[in-house]
């Protein structure tokens, strides 16, 4: 057993030199003088927070019909733009629900503001309307972290209705995540004793439960542990009741009969390849048809992988073990939607970063070193999550920027067929 300890110990600290240093970083590209050259894709790509909410607040102030900022905290906004079309057609755009992933969202966004300006021109008949969402969690984007400032997992949280709010009472072991909860959650300062000490109690477990149920109970998650990771949270968090309050105050929750939501989200799957991940209802795979819909211009697109989240799908990688899952943004946000004739096609679109044992690995003892560690501990383990969740590399960047443009276009020229 020591040996093999030391063996997986020794495989997880040799990626790290990948993770944390790529081969091909993508140079600074600072706003200047109030500018933003969106001609150089490396410009949609920021540093932090603050770079990318300057970025995106220049580029749809510019191009958007309106923009308004949330506030959720000192310093800290959802910022919405909205390209007004059609008032009873909606394409809604997240990003960064899950804070430190936000880059990839963010980076999206950025670069398709001048694409949806010129598409309101384009078209002949009047497109939907699109409403890009930025950095749903702030507080995680600012701060390198999955979670918000209650360490909630706002991805667990999207339960507006008293029905959704039973969810919070159920069995919390319903998926395994008590009987996993001492490798989910390990306690004090890290330091490299307690690392090895967590790899024994990791390897004993996925040997006795296997790598499937530790995937499940670490995805569902849980509504009791305030500190655990992926934590669904007690009550409906900010960022939620300010989007909401924002789509009622505007009249979208009851003028919207098509509604197609993209999420976007980074980690599972393969490397810089994003996967379409649906729930098993989901009858509108044709909208994501590699080449269908896509501009002219955005002709390079790999075989699209739709997945759905009851782990179904042959050969699924992405969306293994969230059959169990409850108080995601694909399902929350449209149940807020009241027309009679309300129709619905939700994404979350994953983009691959590294394997998903370093995802796991780097998320627990992210949390550990939050909890319970310095502010030194904080700061180590926030970069390397950022650089897990949120890769600073060109060839990343330039995958990831194509296939998130055209899965906006087709939900907009799609949008009819919902």
């Amino acid at each position: 057993m020591a040996v093999l300890v030391m063996c997986v110990a020794s495989a997880m600290v040799t990626q790290w030199p990948a993770v944390l240093d790529p081969s091909d970083p993508i140079p600074s590209c600072p706003v200047n003088n109030n500018k933003l050259n969106l001609s150089n894709p490396d410009c949609t790509w920021a540093a932090d927070y603050d770079e990318a909410r300057q970025k995106f607040l220049l580029a749809t102030t510019k191009h958007a019909s309106s923009v308004e900022s949330l506030q959720v905290g000192e310093g800290l906004f959802v910022d919405v733009a909205v390209f007004k079309g059609r008032s009873d057609q909606l394409v809604l755009h997240l990003a960064g629900i899950h804070g430190v992933e936000a880059y990839v969202g963010s980076a999206i966004q950025i670069s398709m503001a001048p694409l949806l300006a010129n598409l309101t021109l384009e078209q002949q008949q009047q497109p939907p309307t699109v409403i890009l969402v930025h950095a749903l969690n702030p507080f995680g984007m600012k701060y390198s972290r999955r979670t918000n400032e209650n360490n909630v997992d706002l991805n667990r949280n999207t339960l507006f209705s008293e029905k959704d709010e039973a969810y919070r009472s159920r069995d919390p072991n319903i998926a395994g995540y008590e009987t996993f909860n001492p490798v989910f959650n390990p306690s004090g300062p890290p330091n490299w004793p307690g690392f090895l000490i967590w790899v024994a109690e990791l390897v004993t477990s996925l040997i006795k439960h296997g790598f499937g149920s530790f995937r499940q109970a670490l995805i569902t998650g849980s509504y009791t542990r305030s500190k655990g990771i992926y934590y669904g949270g007690s009550k409906l968090e900010n960022s939620h009741i300010v989007l909401r309050d924002f789509l009622q105050r505007r009249g979208y929750l009851q003028s919207v009969k098509q509604l197609i939501l993209i999420d976007v989200h980074s980690g599972l799957g393969k490397y810089g390849r994003d996967t379409i991940m649906v729930d098993s209802g989901f009858k509108h795979d044709y909208l994501f048809n590699s080449a269908r819909n896509a501009p002219d211009f955005l002709h390079w697109s790999p075989p699209v992988e739709i997945e759905r989240l009851d782990g179904s799908t042959k050969g699924s990688d992405a969306t293994v073990g969230y059959a169990l899952t409850v108080g995601v943004s694909t399902d929350g946000y449209p149940s807020l939607f009241k027309h009679p004739e309300f129709r619905c096609a939700a994404v979350a679109q994953e983009f691959g970063t590294v394997a998903p044992i370093i995802v796991a690995w780097t998320s627990i003892h992210e949390n550990q070193a939050w909890q319970y560690g310095s502010d030194a501990d904080r700061a180590s383990m926030g970069k390397r999550l950022k650089r897990v969740f949120s890769p600073s590399s060109k060839s990343f960047l330039y995958s990831i920027l194509p296939r998130g443009q055209i899965v906006l276009f087709q939900a907009i020229k799609g949008i009819n067929e919902v």
